[in-house]
């Protein structure tokens, strides 16, 4: 994990010296070919610096990932933002994938600004002790709160990674007592000014009545005091109970799903394995029906559970239900269709919708509805048509050819060849351009051959010799 570290800092490094902040650093940006080899992706909140070294971003501008954002990007703090919020995120990055927990948890917006803004992230090795003190500390530093505070550079902190991994020592020290407190109290200069205002007129008001009442004043200074630490151990109970059990269910569901995905994938096609797929798949299913029987009004549910009933729908296809996989599926485009009204300049929604309706599609494709499936292979193709334009950052060219080659198969089965040649067509100009942009990616190019495949079977057809032979190449 330290090397894949080294990999990431030094091209936010490379970035950063050609004046560019990525702003968006988190795991789903990082990704790993099959050589081992880092790519750092999704420049679509980028933002170049001036010659001064200041961004262009306006202080007080919050664009990015909020459980990944430096406390100055996510506050709004009213400073420029510089290659240090980059540090920031990737160091609470690299403490997500060693930990298996996010750095920041919460379950909504404000739970998570409040913990961004007063809390100081617990030590990785109270989740893992597995992990290095000396990682520790590198990552620790290169999440502190306060920019000055961190590696001046996202190069700084490859060097100190690439120190540990040599066994060398290393530059980050942890900050000693007086620094953290230092630390608190600025974080809380409110919290410390009325605490000493308090403070003061209590020292006041003892020494007004001392004479009279010193024994009294005491007893209930000591009853107070005993009340406020019985309250603050209850809460902090109730808070690591609340912590424990969204730790659990992350993991739960990450489990859930690792193992759905080996049975759809790799033992599909396993005469000898399908007993076990079947039973791997049926346990995800009853995983995801019970968190889609969740019921409230936050985005961040509503989402969650149209996300849950789509992943019943493929699931319940997997096992061959295909009439159950239509009813959850046309759940979750109800639910999306319904957020989409209610939330309309999120692009995040209409992503999904477009997703539900090619997987209903295809439901419908395989038990001959073709005309349906046509229909809502169409509305999917709109949706990510507009987002493209909309939203550069937000376009998948894989999923558009993916519906134009689903438009052909359906054109192609009603007898319409010319439609379904220009589907065809449509589909193999996004497949080539992704196959010679991304040529370590396999899929890329298996998607294109099979679509040459079924271009070549339709002009076979009515004996159109010389274009089978060019389309096969």
């Amino acid at each position: 994990m330290a090397r894949l570290g080294i990999q990431a800092a030094e091209a936010l490094d490379h970035a950063h010296a050609s004046g560019v902040i990525h702003r968006d650093i988190k795991p789903s940006n990082l990704l790993l070919d099959a050589r081992g080899h880092l790519w750092v992706t999704d420049f679509g909140l980028a933002h170049c610096q001036t010659d001064t070294g200041v961004s262009l971003t306006q202080p007080g501008d919050v664009l990015g990932t909020l459980r990944y954002m430096s406390p100055e990007q996510a506050l709004g703090k009213r400073v420029p933002l510089d290659h240090r919020t980059d540090v920031y995120s990737l160091g609470v990055t690299l403490y997500e994938l060693l930990t298996l927990e996010p750095a920041i948890a919460g379950q909504d917006r404000q739970e998570m600004m409040r913990r961004i803004a007063d809390e100081d992230l617990r030590p990785p090795r109270r989740l893992n002790d597995a992990i290095p003190g000396d990682l520790e500390t590198i990552i620790l530093k290169a999440c502190a709160k306060e920019a000055a505070h961190r590696y001046a550079s996202s190069q700084a902190l490859a060097d100190d990674l690439r120190r540990f991994t040599e066994d060398r020592p290393i530059v980050a020290r942890r900050p000693g007592v007086v620094v953290r407190m230092a630390k608190w109290a600025r974080r809380h200069r409110v919290a410390v000014r009325t605490a000493f205002g308090v403070l003061i007129v209590a020292v006041i008001a003892s020494g007004a009545l001392l004479w009279r009442e010193r024994r009294q004043t005491l007893n209930a200074r000591a009853l107070a005091e005993s009340n406020l630490r019985i309250v603050e151990a209850q809460r902090f109970a109730l808070d690591q109970q609340r912590e424990r059990a969204e730790a659990n269910f992350r993991i739960a569901q990450q489990a859930v799903e690792a193992m759905a995905q080996v049975a759809e994938t790799q033992m599909a096609g396993q005469p000898r394995a399908t007993r076990v797929r079947r039973e791997i798949l049926e346990k995800a299913l009853r995983f995801h029906r019970r968190f889609a029987e969740q019921d409230g009004d936050d985005f961040n549910v509503r989402y969650n559970i149209s996300s849950a009933h789509a992943r019943i729908g493929e699931i319940e296809l997997s096992l061959g239900h295909p009439d159950k996989a239509e009813a959850a599926l046309r759940q979750a485009v109800e639910m999306d269709e319904q957020l989409r009204r209610d939330f309309p300049d999120d692009p995040t929604i209409p992503m999904s919708l477009a997703l539900s309706y090619n997987k209903l599609g295809v439901v419908l494709s395989g038990v001959g509805r073709l005309g349906e499936a046509l229909d809502l292979y169409e509305k999917a193709l709109v949706l990510r048509e507009g987002l493209a334009d909309e939203f550069p950052s937000a376009r998948n060219d894989q999923e558009r050819a993916v519906l134009h080659h689903n438009r052909g198969n359906i054109y192609e089965k009603i007898g319409l060849t010319e439609e379904a040649e220009k589907a065809f067509r449509q589909a193999i100009t996004m497949q080539t351009k992704l196959a010679d942009e991304f040529p370590e990616k396999p899929e890329y190019r298996s998607d294109l051959l099979l679509t040459y495949m079924n271009l070549g079977k339709l002009l076979a057809f009515p004996r159109r010799r010389e274009e089978v032979e060019a389309a096969l190449g």
